[in-house]
């Protein structure tokens, strides 16, 4: 009998006395929220906002709960995606478009957030069908974009660079992420872009297996077509290559008697990281002759890093390859 009544008052406290967390000021609860690692999208808005009368009223209340527009197929109608732009006030937005292969209905919802480009501070553009792509540019690359500062675009065939992405017209953009991209000799310079991520495609069906991580003081850029990233990003302090397999054509002298990295004339620092190297192969050679031909012209003094590769010996050769090729530690 004493437990049944204990735990009738127990039970009479849970009805009459408010749960600790309906007590806390809505501004604790935000900021908890806030602090949460995942992005607030419809289905996750929703949840959080049955959790309690408070918490509805603190969801419907904080612009920035609203501000992904993850655009996809199975997003519900038109009417929720303007109720979803009009929560989010004045707040940046976080744009989504993907996996979209009906142009039509696409461009609707298009329309319904192009009359608040000013406030696109992020946009990702991924998986769409290649006349979904067009409809998403038809759209937008004649217009002005104050405010984006990250963008990625992969797309299911090559893609040139967009009119919108240009410096007139993005002049804030830091992060750029654009993927299978028709090679360029015209590459847009004027931006401060700090996280750069190009995939060039060398014929139809061979994409290039060379990523390649460049970075200055403020600068990191991941390419994967080397001819373009040495003639158009000269200017780089610290490069970082990650491939598998070697890239034999870095430092090797073409046919005008030069080498694609001579365009480096400040590089400081160059990391080669999880290469498998044949000593049969001349790119340890090419190396070494390319680190020689940079000494002798009074270039600064380069460090080379070599992270997480595999060599592959043969003892004999290497013997009568090393008496020849000069030392690295002396380049």
């Amino acid at each position: 009998m004493a437990i049944e009544a204990h735990k009738s008052r127990l039970e009479d406290l849970v009805r009459t006395k408010p749960a600790p967390i309906g007590s806390l000021p809505p501004e604790i609860i935000f900021y908890v929220l806030e602090l949460a690692d995942f992005p607030f999208c419809g289905y996750r808005i929703r949840e959080l906002s049955r959790v309690s009368r408070a918490w509805r009223g603190i969801i419907l209340s904080f612009p920035n709960f609203w501000s992904n527009i993850d655009l996809h197929p199975s997003w519900p109608n038109m009417s929720l995606l303007r109720c979803h732009v009009a929560r989010s006030r004045q707040y940046p937005l976080r744009i989504s478009i993907q996996s979209w292969s009906t142009p039509a209905e696409l461009s609707s919802f298009i329309d319904v957030i192009v009359p608040y480009i000013h406030r696109w501070r992020t946009l990702d553009i991924r998986m769409n069908s290649r006349e979904c792509m067009q409809v998403i540019l038809d759209k937008i690359n004649h217009l002005k974009f104050p405010s984006l500062l990250h963008t990625t675009i992969v797309g299911n065939g090559n893609v040139q660079y967009p009119t919108f992405l240009r410096p007139e017209n993005a002049p804030s953009l830091k992060s750029l992420e654009l993927w299978p991209l028709i090679p360029m000799d015209d590459f847009p310079t004027g931006q401060i872009i700090t996280n750069l991520s190009l995939r060039f495609l060398r014929g139809r069906f061979r994409p290039m297996a060379l990523p390649l991580v460049l970075q200055t003081p403020s600068y990191t850029l991941r390419v994967e077509d080397t001819e373009v990233v040495f003639s158009v990003f000269p200017n780089l302090h610290h490069v970082e290559i990650r491939t598998v397999d070697m890239p034999l054509d870095l430092f090797r002298t073409n046919v005008g008697g030069i080498r694609p990295a001579d365009d480096w004339e400040v590089l400081k620092s160059l990391t080669l990281r999880d290469m498998t190297i044949c000593s049969q192969s001349p790119f340890i050679e090419d190396l070494a002759q390319w680190l020689e031909q940079r000494k002798l012209a009074g270039r600064p003094m380069l460090n080379v890093v070599f992270t997480g590769c595999q060599f592959l010996f043969n003892v004999d050769q290497d013997l009568r390859r090393r008496r020849s090729s000069p030392p690295f530690h002396r380049l």
